[in-house]
């Protein structure tokens, strides 16, 4: 049995499952009663990286509010006696955080009758701590009554640990069950965790099968490689087919891990079945190498060998040479290639986007007129393709671009009236404007800028609208909103439940927003025709984000954020635009020439202020930071990271607007700029200036490559715009010029 006692599967299998904890919404359902989550897992606070990072507080409750556990528990510890039950809940909440199982242990015993309201969620704390260091008995019993797959994942874990196999083994089952084929990171974890156990109560066959699971699913190749290794010690006769490892070779191409993916390759060239063909294991490493984001140019050569094989993927091989020749920033070998999809394989879906991607190349080079030919070849050819909008819209540019600005206002126009996207109707209409006013109707480009203004107030658009009129030397007319009529409601006064107040007033804001969600129906009830307003004046005193911009979403008309904030209609606008963190996001923005609401703005389009969003690349928390991105951030500062730290608000946000002054400084504090360049990264900012000197602004963002980027900056552009209007008033709105900054370098360590 030592593949039991000491072997990396268990260990890695229990440390899979440290590092989380069960959601809230998982506690709440068992007797309806209010409960909240366990606090994310952070380092010891000898450790605590958020200590170090998070700027230092006054209060303990904001230390609590920024999960900054080490400062909350110092704060604590040296100023307030935490004898009293409801201190010793929150000082138990923050030793979580520690990881300070015995600690919390300790503060935890007997709470439950002296604090009735959290009584559930202080079972969970108490559950966690037992499964972490304490007695692993009554941490089964707790884990194996919730119905989730990482909940009875530690139900399992917790039964093996108390030597009660059987009872482990029950539990494991269900969570496979629940968590049927699905790759996701729980279902791996529950996986791990069996294959083990099978194997202790000699069952062979079941630890193979999830062994082989593990190994073609899970997306870490570490993972990957681990689960084979334990498969052969655990049948050392076992083999995987070719096929098998091919699948695995994609699956880690797919996510650009070139080197894993070349090892599966050469696994599979040996594996029965013989060797998988060439053109696969050609095209699986090209992937891999594309996928990276590092290796562009022997993606490249890898795909032209594939391409010079026989077969139906020519066109395919052939046309991802081409595009990543262009990554490789090897445009003219790239357009060569893009002419050779066309030509040779013209009926292919392929030689329809090379079409399209071709004129793209010359048009970021600025040849207007061999961009202008290609993409009048490709609307020729495909009138009604797919990627004909966005052809017609660059069409439209390029003449523009080239002095035909008479051709230009006519497509432009044909896309506005065509377009159902509001912000995209704006842009074609906008740009329009900038057509007749080359062309020397001023009139138009006026009367266009002027409804512009008036129609779509605190925008992007409207704020280069005022930039055009006021370089024609024409009067602008003013951005702010009509007031609202004079009938007003009733002021409306709105009490908090009285255990989210509670949490609320500890700092406990995430556990006060999820304790308010589970009351949302029959608070609103209670508020008749304006329980949608109560219920957003309620998340406003929260202090938090996500739930109170979700209800806006829901329940606060758009009419009334067109029309100046006043006493009636200020919940609306509060609802629709949170100023959740607001102490530390204020003192960034004061001590690092940050503009205030850049950073609310940032966050209402990247996470929509909830601070456990992950994106599907990796980015997390409140700022959407990737965690190389975070790590380097923090080694600029001279302080430690830790990862499983990211989604803690303080150390998100202070990561996140560290990396956004950054990026004002490199573009001179150029906004727009810097908010592209949070987006696509500052190097494609920067190769996007290249050659742009004279570009104006308006004209540079419409020729931003990526769609993403561009409706990126409109967004949080509009986003600012409203948080100036609403914090500051029509004076605090800022005045941009057309002109680009002049000499901006991007630093070569820039990120």
């Amino acid at each position: 049995m030592n593949w039991i006692k000491g072997h990396w599967w268990f260990l890695l299998s229990v440390a899979l499952g440290c590092t989380r904890a069960e959601p809230r919404s998982n506690t709440l359902s068992l007797n309806g009663s209010v409960s909240t989550m366990s606090v994310e897992p952070a380092v010891s606070s000898a450790n605590s990286s958020a200590a170090e990072i998070t700027p230092p507080q006054e209060s303990w409750v904001e230390a609590v509010r920024l999960e900054d556990w080490a400062l909350a528990a110092s704060l604590l510890d040296k100023h307030v006696d935490c004898s009293a039950p409801r201190m010793r809940y929150v000082r138990a909440k923050v030793a979580m955080g520690q990881e300070q199982w015995s600690v919390a242990l300790t503060l935890l015993d007997g709470l439950e009758s002296a604090l009735p309201q959290v009584a559930t969620d202080i079972a969970l704390q108490r559950a966690e701590a037992h499964w972490h260091g304490g007695q692993a008995d009554l941490a089964a019993q707790y884990f194996a009554q919730l119905k989730t797959v990482r909940a009875l994942t530690k139900a399992s874990q917790a039964y093996f640990r108390a030597s009660q196999v059987k009872l482990a083994r029950s539990a494991i089952d269900r969570a496979i069950q629940m968590a049927g084929t699905s790759s996701r990171e729980d279902g791996i974890e529950a996986r791990l965790h069996r294959a083990m156990l099978a194997q202790t109560m000699g069952d062979k066959a079941t630890a193979i099968a999830d062994l082989r699971f593990v190994y073609q699913h899970a997306r870490d190749p570490q993972v990957s490689a681990e689960a084979w290794k334990t498969l052969r010690q655990v049948d050392p006769n076992h083999r995987l087919t070719s096929s098998d490892r091919m699948q695995r070779a994609w699956s880690h191409a797919n996510r650009g891990y070139s080197e894993p993916t070349r090892q599966e390759i050469e696994q599979a060239k040996a594996a029965p079945g013989g060797p998988p063909p060439r053109v696969q294991q050609l095209l699986a490493q090209a992937k891999a190498y594309y996928e990276s984001r590092k290796d562009y140019r022997q993606a490249a050569q890898i795909y032209e060998q594939a391409a010079k094989l026989r077969g139906p993927h020519g066109a395919q091989a052939l046309y991802l040479a081409a595009k990543a020749w262009s990554r490789a920033e090897d445009n003219n070998r790239a357009l060569a290639l893009y002419e050779q999809v066309i030509h040779q394989h013209t009926a292919s879906s392929w030689a329809e986007r090379a079409s399209y991607d071709a004129p793209r190349l010359y048009r970021f080079q600025r040849r207007w007129p061999l961009a202008e030919r290609g993409y009048r070849r490709y609307l020729q050819r495909y009138p009604r393709g797919s990627l004909s909008k966005e052809a017609r819209y660059e069409l439209a540019l390029c003449l523009l671009l080239s002095g035909q600005p008479g051709q230009a206002r006519p497509l432009f126009e044909s896309l506005a009236s065509g377009e159902k996207q509001a912000f995209e109707a704006a842009s074609f209409r906008y740009l329009g404007a900038v057509a007749a006013f080359l062309e020397g109707n001023t009139s138009l480009a006026a009367s266009v800028w002027r409804d512009t203004i008036s129609s779509q107030p605190l925008s992007w658009f409207s704020l280069m609208a005022q930039a055009r009129l006021a370089s024609m030397g024409q009067p602008t007319p003013p951005i702010a909103l009509p007031a609202p009529s004079v009938h007003e409601l009733p002021p409306m006064v709105v009490n908090l439940p009285p255990t989210v107040q509670w949490l609320r007033d500890l700092g406990l804001v995430r556990d006060a927003e999820e304790a308010m969600r589970t009351q949302e129906e029959a608070f609103q009830r209670g508020y008749g025709d304006r329980g949608g307003e109560a219920l957003c004046r309620a998340y406003g005193q929260l202090q938090t984000g996500g739930r109170l911009y979700r209800m806006g979403q829901r329940h606060a008309p758009q009419r009334l954020v067109q029309l100046a904030p006043t006493a009636s209609n200020r919940w609306a606008w509060e609802c629709l635009f949170p100023y959740p963190y607001g102490p530390i996001t204020h003192r960034w923005e004061t001590e690092h020439g940050i503009p205030s609401g850049l950073s609310h703005a940032i966050m209402r389009q990247e996470s929509a202020f909830n601070p456990e969003a992950q994106s599907p690349v990796g980015a997390q928390g409140l700022m959407q930071l990737m965690p190389t991105t975070a790590d380097r951030t923090a080694q600029r500062m001279g302080k430690p990271f830790d990862l499983r730290r990211l989604r803690s608000p303080g150390m998100n946000i202070t990561l996140g607007m560290e990396y956004l002054s950054m990026l004002l400084r490199i573009f001179d504090g150029h906004v727009p700029l810097a908010v592209g360049a949070y987006n696509a990264g500052p190097m494609a900012v920067g190769r996007w200036l290249q050659g742009a000197e004279q570009t104006p602004l308006d004209i540079w963002v419409a020729l931003v490559p990526y769609r993403e980027t561009r409706h990126y900056i409109w967004r949080v552009m509009s986003n600012w715009l409203r948080y100036r209007y609403l914090l500051e008033g029509e004076a605090s709105i800022p005045v941009l010029g057309l002109h680009l900054p002049g000499s901006i370098r991007i630093p070569d360590d820039a990120y």
